[in-house]
This record gives structure tokens, sequence and C-alpha cells, in this order.
């Protein structure tokens, strides 16, 4: 389904709910998990308060995106980056850069908590573990300190996944043209650096060679704004993420989300020229009702489908769904967008909502097709406010009223109370919500959803259906007329109009 864009800062309602979320019906989920994010208020020995988090999310075609409550997982001596551990094909591991002074350790962390085991970089002389970045091999992970220290090295390599007896990291010194990095990321085998400090539009971007840590700065191209001078020393390149999706590098840092994409890059995926392809710009001022500090989007977390995931030091989580985009771009205006606060010292995240979820892939059917078969979905269901209990007796509820199978059947072709004008809205009302219930394909679903809902909601409280044998109860000419007004849309969804498919095909019909 598709959803209107909105504007930074919106108000779409939250919908939380204590445990799971569940997504308002017929409300297609498009994307769902949990969110695991990090804070950096505890940062000393420790561990004294949590510092790393969850939060189910659930991404609707009704209502977008609404967060559960922040969960606890563990009081790490400090939490910075945060990735999945590839080698978990699971995805119940994450690895956390404890960036406190004293810990200089990355730690593995079970998705429920446990800390697994702790590696340290390499002793006193290795950079803190800030940002994390993990080449294709999966074999190491690299570890960019926010500031090396004096006498510190710059990088920092350690053997994953971790175990009791692995190893612990080695350092690296860093020469070339940008000596103090604060991020990376690969694409292939090649891997790109960022140096943007906190809070700044100060940062380089270019080639890290990992055998002999040397750093080139590639050519960049702004076609966002074409002619800007001295783009590099002005890139917000303190956080950097591969999307596979777009098949470019998401900058986050400051107020700003940049999209930057290689030209032609070799099988190693090293390119030595970049386009700036989108820039996304954030206001300076926050949605934390504790207050702000500095804006800065210190890490974003990308799906490979096309969604995007950025923290903000200043509390705020901001979401871009940019899967319906022609050109892949995440400031395309189509896009879906939210920014809203999610918590206090807010670091980096990770979605572990993985891909979306499967389609429905049924084919509609008519609504002689479900007076005839009367064998409906053995599925309980709520599509866009109506409930259908397909798993007892049939029977649904509109409007707040409940009407039985036998009353719902006399309103389809064929059926006793089955005549033209506002009861062929009805019926094929009844058809949609069957065809939803039973796995059918939505079309477009912003009409459906919208015809369904607003039929369910004028028919709030109001009878129209009684006794048995069934009567229709008389209700009001202009009521008549609106409900009137829905028929050919349903009529068109039910007949699958241009859906290419055999009526009734795919669908979970019960015996």
């Amino acid at each position: 389904m598709k959803l209107n864009k909105s504007i930074l800062g919106s108000t779409l309602a939250l919908a939380v709910m204590a445990g799971a979320l569940a997504p308002p019906a017929h409300a297609t989920t498009l994307l769902a998990g949990d969110l695991f994010f990090t804070t950096f208020q505890t940062q000393g020995l420790g561990p004294t308060t949590p510092n790393l988090f969850k939060v189910s999310f659930v991404y609707d075609s009704v209502t977008g995106l609404s967060l559960g409550s922040n969960t606890p997982l563990a009081s790490l001596k400090g939490a910075d980056g945060l990735l999945f551990d590839p080698n978990d094909t699971t995805g119940k591991t994450l690895l956390v850069g404890e960036q406190s002074t004293a810990a200089n350790a990355v730690g593995s962390v079970a998705t429920d908590g446990t800390l697994l085991f702790e590696k340290t970089p390499a002793g006193a002389t290795a950079g803190q573990a800030y940002g994390l970045a993990i080449p294709p091999s999966k074999a190491q992970m690299f570890i960019f300190p926010n500031d090396a220290g004096t006498g510190q090295f710059n990088i920092d390599t350690i053997p994953i996944p971790f175990t009791a007896l692995s190893a612990n990291g080695t350092t690296h010194a860093v020469t070339g043209a940008d000596t103090f990095l604060r991020g990376g990321a690969f694409i292939g085998n090649t891997a790109y650096y960022g140096d943007a400090n906190d809070h700044a539009l100060d940062g380089h971007f270019g080639v890290l060679d990992t055998n002999t840590f040397v750093t080139t700065r590639v050519t960049i191209v702004d076609d966002v704004n074409p002619g800007s001078p001295a783009i590099q020393g002005g890139l917000p390149s303190h956080g950097l993420e591969f999307d596979s999706f777009s098949g470019c590098i998401i900058l986050s840092g400051s107020t700003e989300l940049w999209q930057l994409c290689p030209v032609s890059p070799d099988a190693n995926g090293l390119a030595t020229t970049f386009h700036i392809k989108a820039k996304v710009s954030t206001p300076t001022t926050c949605l934390n009702p504790n207050g702000c500090i500095e804006s800065n989007w210190d890490q974003t977390s990308v799906d490979g489908h096309g969604h995007l995931f950025a923290a903000n030091n200043n509390g705020d989580l901001y979401f871009i769904d940019y899967s319906g985009s022609a050109t892949k771009s995440i400031s395309d205006p189509s896009n879906y967008t939210k920014r809203q606060f999610l918590a206090n010292d807010l670091d980096d995240i990770a979605n572990g909502g993985g891909a979306p979820p499967p389609q429905p892939t049924g084919c509609p059917a008519t609504q002689g097709f479900w007076h005839k078969a009367q064998n409906w979905p053995n599925v309980t269901a709520t599509i866009d406010g109506v409930t259908y209990n397909g798993a007892t007796d049939h029977s649904m509820v509109i409007g707040n009223e409940t009407y039985t199978q036998a009353q719902l059947l006399a309103l389809l072709p064929n059926g006793s109370l089955h005549t033209g004008g506002y009861v062929n809205a009805l019926s094929q009302f009844i058809a949609a919500v069957i065809n939803l219930a039973a796995g059918a394909q939505t079309g477009s679903p912003d009409l459906i959803d919208t015809a369904i809902t607003t039929m369910n909601n004028d028919l709030n409280g109001i009878v129209f259906v009684t006794g048995n044998p069934p009567q229709l109860v008389s209700i009001s000419s202009s009521l008549q007329t609106t409900l009137a007004g829905f028929t050919i849309t349903l009529d068109n969804y039910n007949s699958a109009v241009g859906f290419g498919c055999t009526e009734g095909a795919g669908l979970n019909i019960g015996k």
C-alpha cells in the first residue's frame, strides 16, 4: 500500500500498547519488529543504569510508524556503535562499542540483554570503541574512536565472531589525507571512511586501504546543489551506512542525512567519484519533551528494502520509507517520513525488523462468488474497523452492530434482500471484507481502505438488517445515497479489475 507522505514532525497518532503492537485493521503491515538502540549517558566503569534498549515498532498502511514502550536490555560500561553480528544468522546477537575510556571494549550481547563476551581492541593505546563497521568477509570488525586521545591509534580491528578463546584486537595507525576517522562502511571489499565531528558539517569522505590504513579522498559531485564549492570538508560524514537498495552510502551528521552514490565501482566496490544524490535537512529543534542538546544524526540503519531509521543525539528518531521512490531517493517528495522522540541521550540504532513481510497475493472474488461458495475463510480478522468472526460463526460486526452469516448472505446476490441502490453497496462492502480476510491482494489500498472505513463509520450504531428470516431496516435517504457512492469502487475491487488474475485464486477459503 502506498501512504501519503507526511512532513517532519508529523502528528500521526502513536499506537502504544503493552507488549507487541498490533496494526489497526485493515492496515497492511509494511514492516514490523524491534529497534535496538544505545544511549550515551553511562560511560564510566559502571554499569549503573541501562544504556542498551529495544523498542517494538509497526509500520503499516493506515497509521504509519508506531512505537511501543522502550525496554531496557543491559547496563554496559558505555554504549555507542551498534550492529548485528552477521555471523549469527538468527539475528539474535548484537555488537556494541563500549566507548568508555575505562572499558575500551566491544561487547557481544544477545538481543535479550545477556552479555556473551567482551573483547578489548588492544589495550591502552587503542582508541575508544565508538563507530563499528564489518566487511563482507564477516571475519573481523573495524572500530573507530570518536576522538583518538594522545598516543592512541585511530583504528582497531577485532576478529569476529567473539568466543572465549578469540583474540583481542589489533591497533592500526592511519595516515594519508585524513587521519582522525569516526565512521566507516563497505561497498564490496572496499572500505570508505568519514571524519565529521559531532554536531558539525566539517567532514571528508574517501577510501580506506585496509592493508596499509592509508586514506585517499574521492571526487564528490553535488547533484543537489550543482557548483557548490568545498564539498570535502563540509560533509555530514560522522556516520556511514551502505544501502544495498540504492547502491549508495548514507551519510549522517549534524542536521543532515545525505545519499552519496558511487560512479562505476569496480568488482571490489572501489569508486573514485561519488555524486550527492539527495539531501535531507532537519530542524535544529527536537521533539524531546525533556529539552534538546545539539542536533546530530549519529547513526542510521537501513534494511535493503528502502526503509531508513536515523538516531539523533537530541533524542529524536527519524524514519523514511523510500521503497516506492522511482529514483530510490531518500528525499523524494512522495516518501513517507516521520520524526518523533525516542529516548534521552540517543546514540546509535539497529533495525531488527528484517525484510518487509510478504504481502497478500490472493485474487479478489465477486459478491456472487461469496454467496455461492458460502465456505468463507475460517479466520478472525479486523478489516478497517469491521470485525469478521471467521473462526467461529462467520458473523461480522459492522458499525458496532453484529450481523449473522445468514443476515449477510441475504444481502449478497441471490439473497432475499439483494436489491439495487444502497443494498448493492452493502453487498459489495461485505464481499470486500471477506476478500481481505481471505488474503486477497489490495490493488488500490487507499481507495479500498477509505471505502470500508468510511462506510463502517457511517453505519455506526445503525441497524440495517434484523430478524430471522432477515429483514431490511429503513435508514435515511441521505445515508443510502452516501453508501451507494462506494458501489463502483468496491465492485471494481471485488471484480479484480486490472489485477489480471483468476477470481478467488490463492484465497483462504474455509471448508
